[in-house]
C-alpha cells in the first residue's frame, strides 16, 4: 500500500475498481442486442439529474463471480473505488454531466441480490458485506445533513487539510500536516470547501410472519443518504440493500439525566476540546467501557408490498396517478381475459376469501373496497374521499376475523389492529421525544401506517368512546391533525377501513334495529359505506354445507380451495383496475339523483327498516360504489347498471335483519272484502312466516325457469296470480286452512309480500303488465283439475266462489289505480299539444332524415302502426311501440320523451291517445305510395279498455339476477313474446305478464 491523497491506496481495491469500469463499459444483456445496458443508464441519469448509479447485482454476478464474491464480501472496503469506478465511467461518455460540478460525485446502488436476509440474521459477522433486508418501516425521521468529508483549518499554522472522511462522529485530524505544527485539537471546519449529503434514519421493524414463536419484534436504525431520502414511508414493506456498520451507543450507557449532564459538561469544556472528542465525552462519566449497536447503511430502497413504488429507481409516480405503463403486456392480456371470462364478476367475488363458505354479499363488499373509488379534489382544494369503508356485525362465530385477515394478507400497506387493545394515539398518531436528539417527532399509528392501504379492526364495538372520536376525522376527510408539544400538523390517511364488531350482550337481538344491538354511535355508523349483518341461525342445509366446507379445507388444504382465480391474479386484476378513473354518464347521474330521493323518501316511510338514517354520506357511498363497480369491469364511464347494483348493495346492507315481526300493511293491495269495503286492519306477518313464503315462492320461479330451459317451450316467466295459486293450492293439500277466511287472508298476505320483495328488497322486479281475459273464462276448469270427485270437489269448491275472486280483486284494484293515473297522464299531455305541434314545426327539416332512417329500420309492426294506427295493435306490439318511443327520444323527436315515459310507467294501450300523437307526426315524413300491409286480425275475444273495466290485470315478475346485471329491463322485456295458447280458452285473452328468474339475485335466506 502506499499514500494518497490522505488515504492509503489499496491495492486489491484497486484492481476491483478497473474490473468494475470493464463491467460498466461491456456488460450487455444476453440476447438484448449489441448496446451496452449501462451506457443507457447514463442517459437515464442524466435525464432525471441523477447523481446514483443502479447496479443490478444479478448482471455482475453473469459477468464476473470474482467480482461478485469481492464486492459481496468486502463491499464496505470496496465502497469508495466503487464509486470511483463509476465517475470514471461517467466521464469517460457525458463528460458535461461532471465537469459542470467538480465536486459532484457518483453514488453506486445495488438492488436485486439473490437473497434477502432476515433482520434476525444480521450479526456482526454481516459487518462489512453487501446484503440485504427486509422490514417494515415503523418511524421515519426528518432529512438533515450530514458532513461526509470535512476540509479543516489549523488554527495554529492556516494549514488546510481537505477530505477528512467522517467515521459516523464528528471526526477531525489528528495531527496538521505541516511539519513544523504540532497542532492536535484547534481546527476549524470550512463549510464551503466541506460535502455534505441529505440524510434521514428509519426504523425498520420485523414482518409479522418472521417473529419466531414467544419473541417480540425487533428493531434496527437504517440510515439512508442522498437522494433515496423520503422513499420509503411509515408502514411500507421495504427491502434495504447497503452493510452493516457498528455505531457507538453513547446514551445507552448514561440514565436520562445523566445524558443531559453530560451534554452539558461537554460543552462547558475549555474550547479546544469542547464537543470535539466523540465518544471520548464518556470519560466525565467515569465510564470507560463503551457500548454499540449495530446499523445499517442504505444505498437502495425497494417496495416489496405491491405494484406501486417497485421501481428501485423511484421514478414511479404516485399512487394515485392512474400510470398502468408499470405492466408488462402479458399482464396487460391475463387482465383482459379475466374479463372476457363469463360471468367474471361472480368469480371475482368467489375469489376472495375462499376458504370462508358463502357470505357473497360480503365478499360483494370487500371486492369493492379492494378497488374503490375515485379520489377527488375541489377547487378549494378540498379531498373528496374515494376509499369505502365497511363494517361487520355479526355473533360470534360467523368468520368475521377470517375476512380480516384476509384482506390485511392480500392488500399491501394492510394493518390489522384490535379495537380492545388500541388507543386513540394509536390508531392515530403521537408525539414522542428520540432519544438521542431530545426533539420531538411524530410516530405513525395503524391509520397512517395502512395509508393508501387497508386498516383492519376487529373488535371495533370494544373502543372506548373517546379513542371512537378520534377517528371521525380519519374516516371521512381522511386527515390526522396534531397539535401536541409545539407540532402542528395534519397528516394523511388515505385508507379504507375494515371493521369487524360483536352484538351488544352477546347475540344479535332481531327484534331491535342495529343501533340497539351495536355499541357504536350514529356518527360512526353512518361514516361506514356498508354495514352487514351476519347472524348464526340453525338451519340444517347451511350447517351442511358450510361443515362440509371446513371439513374439507382441513382434509386438503389447498386442493379443497378451487377459485376461479388465484390469489396472485387477483393482486393483477385489483391492481390494473385501480389504475383507471371512471366518471359519471348523464343517464348514471340521473339514475344516482332518482335513486338517492327515492332512498330518502323510504327511510322515512312507515314500516322502514333502514339500519341508520340516509344522508348525504349515503349519496357519496353509491357514487364511490359505482365507481368500485366500473372498475372491477375496467369501464371507463360509469353506467347505469352500475348505479343499480350500487343501489341493490346498499339496500341490501342498510335495512336491518328482519324483526320478528314484519309489518306488510303498507304493501296491502286494498283489497276488497265480500260488501265492498277495503278491509283497514293491520297486516303483520313473523319473520320466520315471511321467510318461509318467501323462499317458496322464488323456489317455484326458479323450477319454473328450469322447466322451460329443459323443455325449449314457453316463457321463463309466471303470472302473478298463477304464483300465488300455486302457493295457495300448496297449502290446502296440506291441510293448512281450516277456514275459507283462513285462505282467503293468506292470499292478500302473498300479495302483500310479493309487493314487499319488489319494492322493499329487490329480490323480485317488474318485466311487463300484461291483460288478462275477463273473470270466470276457464279459470274454475284450471284451477280445480285434479282434486277429484266427490267430497273433494265439493271442499274445493270455494275456489271459483271465494279465493279466485279475492285474488282477482287484488288486481283489479292496482288496475283502476293505474288507470286514473294514466288518464290524468293524457289530460296533461293533451294541453301541451300545440306547444309540441309548434315545436315540431319549427324542427321538421332538421327532424325529416333521422326519423326516415329510424322509420326503416324499425319493425315491420311499427310500421303498420304509424300507418294505421289500430289500438289493438298497441296491446298486441307493447315492447316494439316502447322501443320506438324510446329511439323518438333520443333523436328529441318533439313529445316523445313524455310519451316513452308514460308508456313504460301505464303501459301503451293506457295512453294509446299520446302514442297515435306522436306516430300522427312520424306519418307525415313517411311516402304515401308505400304499400302496408293490414295488421294481424287481434284475438277473438280481444276486448276495447271500455270493455275489459273489470278485467284482471297483472305483473309480471322477476327475480333480480346478478350475473345479468348488466342487461337493463328495458331489453328484457322486448325478449317477452306472447304464450302460445295451449287451451281454447287461452285464445280469449291477451298474453298476461310473466314472471322470470335471474340466477344472481339470492333467494331470502331464512
Amino acid at each position: 500500500m502506499e499514500a494518497y491523497g490522505g488515504y492509503l491506496v489499496d491495492e486489491k481495491a484497486v484492481r476491483v475498481e478497473s474490473i468494475f469500469v470493464e463491467f460498466l463499459k461491456n456488460f450487455r444483456i444476453p440476447g438484448g442486442g449489441g448496446e451496452a445496458y449501462y451506457e443507457a443508464e447514463i442517459e437515464a441519469m442524466a435525464a432525471n439529474e441523477s447523481s446514483i448509479m443502479f447496479i443490478d447485482f444479478s448482471h455482475v454476478m453473469v459477468f464476473n463471480n470474482l467480482l461478485q464474491k469481492a464486492i459481496s464480501d468486502e463491499f464496505l472496503r470496496f465502497e469508495p473505488y466503487l464509486k470511483n469506478a463509476c465517475k470514471t465511467f461517467v466521464t469517460q461518455l457525458r463528460p458535461n454531466f461532471i465537469s459542470d460540478d467538480t465536486n459532484k460525485d457518483i453514488n453506486v446502488a445495488f438492488f436485486n441480490l439473490p437473497v434477502s436476509k432476515r433482520l434476525r440474521e444480521l450479526t456482526t459477522a454481516e459487518i462489512g458485506k453487501l446484503v440485504s433486508v427486509k422490514g417494515v418501516v415503523t418511524r421515519t425521521s426528518e432529512v438533515r445533513p450530514e458532513l461526509l468529508h470535512g476540509t479543516f483549518k489549523c488554527l495554529e499554522c492556516g494549514g488546510v487539510i481537505k477530505n477528512v472522511e467522517q467515521q459516523f462522529k464528528y471526526t477531525e485530524p489528528t495531527i496538521c500536516v505541516n511539519a513544523t505544527c504540532s497542532n492536535r485539537a484547534r481546527w476549524a471546519l470550512l463549510r464551503q470547501e466541506s460535502k455534505f449529503a441529505d440524510w434521514q434514519r428509519v426504523r425498520m421493524q420485523e414482518t409479522s410472519k418472521e417473529i419466531p414463536a414467544g419473541s417480540l419484534p425487533r428493531s434496527l436504525d437504517v440510515i439512508i443518504r442522498h437522494e433515496i431520502v423520503e422513499k420509503a414511508r411509515a408502514g411500507d414493506t421495504v427491502i434495504f440493500t447497503g452493510t452493516v456498520v457498528v455505531i457507538p451507543d453513547i446514551m445507552a450507557l448514561a440514565s436520562p439525566g445523566d445524558r443531559a449532564e453530560c451534554s452539558r459538561q461537554a460543552s462547558q469544556r475549555n474550547g479546544s476540546m469542547a464537543g470535539h472528542e466523540g465518544v471520548r465525552g464518556l470519560k466525565a462519566l467515569g465510564v470507560r467501557d463503551l457500548s454499540y449497536r449495530l446499523a445499517f447503511i442504505a444505498n437502495s430502497v425497494q417496495i416489496s408490498d405491491g405494484r406501486q413504488d417497485t421501481d428501485v429507481r423511484n421514478r414511479k409516480k404516485d399512487a394515485d396517478d392512474d400510470d398502468n405503463q408499470q405492466f408488462t403486456e402479458e399482464e396487460k392480456d391475463e387482465v383482459q381475459r379475466m374479463r372476457n371470462t363469463p360471468d367474471f364478476f361472480n368469480k371475482l367475488v368467489d375469489s376472495i376469501a375462499p376458504t370462508v363458505f358463502g357470505h357473497q354479499d360480503i365478499k360483494r363488499a370487500i371486492l369493492l373496497m379492494l378497488l374503490g373509488g375515485v379520489h377527488k379534489f375541489t377547487h378549494e382544494g378540498i379531498n373528496l374521499r374515494g376509499d369505502i369503508n365497511v363494517c361487520i356485525v355479526g355473533d360470534p362465530s360467523c368468520a368475521k376475523s377470517q375476512f380480516l385477515k384476509y384482506t390485511a394478507g392480500i392488500v399491501p400497506r394492510s394493518v390489522y389492529t384490535s379495537g380492545k387493545s388500541s388507543s386513540a394515539a394509536g390508531l392515530t398518531a403521537t408525539v414522542a421525544k428520540e432519544p438521542e436528539t431530545g426533539e420531538f417527532c411524530i410516530e405513525a399509528g395503524a391509520l397512517m401506517l395502512a395509508d393508501n392501504g387497508i386498516c383492519c379492526i376487529d373488535e371495533f364495538d370494544k373502543m372506548d368512546i373517546r379513542d371512537q372520536v378520534a377517528i371521525h376525522e380519519a374516516m371521512e376527510q381522511q386527515t390526522i391533525s396534531i397539535t401536541k408539544a409545539g407540532i402542528q400538523a395534519t397528516l394523511n390517511a388515505r385508507t379504507s377501513i375494515l371493521a369487524a364488531a360483536n352484538p351488544t350482550g352477546g347475540r344479535y337481538d332481531k327484534s331491535k334495529p342495529l343501533k340497539y344491538n351495536v355499541a357504536l354511535p350514529p356518527p360512526i355508523l353512518s361514516r361506514f359505506d356498508l354495514v352487514y349483518v351476519m347472524i348464526d341461525d340453525p338451519d340444517d342445509q347451511t350447517d351442511y354445507h358450510i361443515a362440509h366446507h371446513i371439513v374439507r379445507v382441513h382434509q386438503k388444504r389447498e386442493e379443497a380451495l378451487t377459485p376461479e382465480f388465484s390469489t396472485a391474479q387477483l393482486k393483477r386484476y385489483i391492481a390494473f383496475a385501480k389504475t383507471l378513473k371512471p366518471k359519471l354518464n348523464s343517464d348514471a347521474r340521473k339514475l344516482l339523483v332518482e335513486s338517492y330521493v327515492a332512498l330518502r323518501r323510504g327511510d322515512t316511510a312507515p314500516g322502514s327498516r333502514v339500519a341508520y338514517r340516509m344522508t348525504v354520506r349515503q349519496l357519496e357511498a353509491l357514487i364511490r360504489l359505482s365507481e368500485a363497480i366500473a372498475r372491477s369491469h375496467l369501464d371507463l364511464q360509469v353506467k347505469p347498471a352500475h348505479v343499480r347494483l350500487a343501489v341493490r348493495l346498499l339496500k341490501t346492507s342498510v335495512i336491518s335483519v328482519e324483526s320478528s315481526e314484519i309489518d306488510l300493511s303498507d304493501f296491502d293491495q286494498g283489497v276488497a272484502n265480500d260488501d265492498g269495503a277495503a278491509d283497514q286492519g293491520k297486516i303483520k306477518v313473523s319473520d320466520e312466516y315471511f321467510q318461509r313464503i318467501a323462499q317458496a315462492l322464488v323456489l317455484r320461479l326458479r323450477q319454473h325457469e328450469e322447466d322451460v330451459r329443459q323443455t325449449g317451450t314457453g316463457l321463463a316467466g309466471m303470472r302473478q296470480r298463477d304464483l300465488i295459486e300455486w302457493y295457495v293450492r300448496q297449502q290446502d293439500e296440506k291441510n293448512a286452512y281450516s277456514s275459507k277466511e283462513e285462505a282467503e287472508r293468506e292470499v292478500t298476505i302473498i300479495s302483500a309480500i310479493i309487493e314487499w320483495l319488489i319494492t322493499r328488497e329487490g329480490h323480485l322486479i317488474v318485466l311487463d303488465d300484461g291483460r288478462q281475459a275477463a273473470e270466470g273464462e276457464g279459470e274454475g276448469e284450471g284451477v280445480g283439475q285434479g282434486e277429484g270427485e266427490g267430497e273433494g270437489a265439493e271442499e274445493m269448491g270455494y275456489w271459483q266462489t271465494k279465493v279466485l275472486p279475492k285474488i282477482k280483486k287484488v288486481f283489479e284494484t292496482k288496475t283502476s289505480t293505474k288507470k286514473a293515473a294514466a288518464a290524468e297522464a293524457c289530460k296533461s299531455f293533451d294541453e301541451s299539444k300545440e306547444e309540441i305541434t309548434k315545436e315540431f314545426e319549427e324542427k321538421k327539416a332538421e327532424l325529416q332524415p333521422k326519423v326516415i332512417e329510424l322509420y326503416e329500420a324499425s319493425s315491420a309492426e311499427i310500421k303498420i302502426l304509424v300507418k294505421e294506427r289500430k289500438e289493438s295493435g298497441l296491446k298486441k306490439y307493447s315492447a316494439a311501440v316502447h322501443k320506438f318511443l324510446e329511439e323518438l327520444a333520443k333523436i328529441e323527436f318533439p313529445g316523445s320523451k313524455t310519451v316513452s315515459e308514460a308508456s313504460s310507467k301505464y303501459g301503451s294501450a293506457y295512453v294509446s291517445g299520446p302514442v297515435f300523437f306522436v306516430f300522427e307526426k312520424v306519418s307525415t315524413f313517411i311516402v304515401t305510395e308505400e304499400t302496408v300491409e293490414p295488421l294481424p286480425p287481434p284475438a277473438e275475444a280481444t276486448k276495447t279498455e271500455e270493455e275489459t273495466s273489470g278485467v284482471v290485470k297483472e305483473k309480471e315478475i322477476v327475480i333480480e339476477e346478478e350475473k345479468k346485471e348488466e342487461v337493463v329491463v328495458e331489453e328484457k322485456k322486448e325478449e317477452v313474446k306472447k304464450p302460445k295458447p295451449t287451451e281454447p280458452e287461452a285464445a280469449a285473452e291477451a298474453p298476461p305478464p310473466k314472471v322470470e328468474e335471474s340466477a344472481a339475485a339470492e333467494p331470502p335466506k331464512p
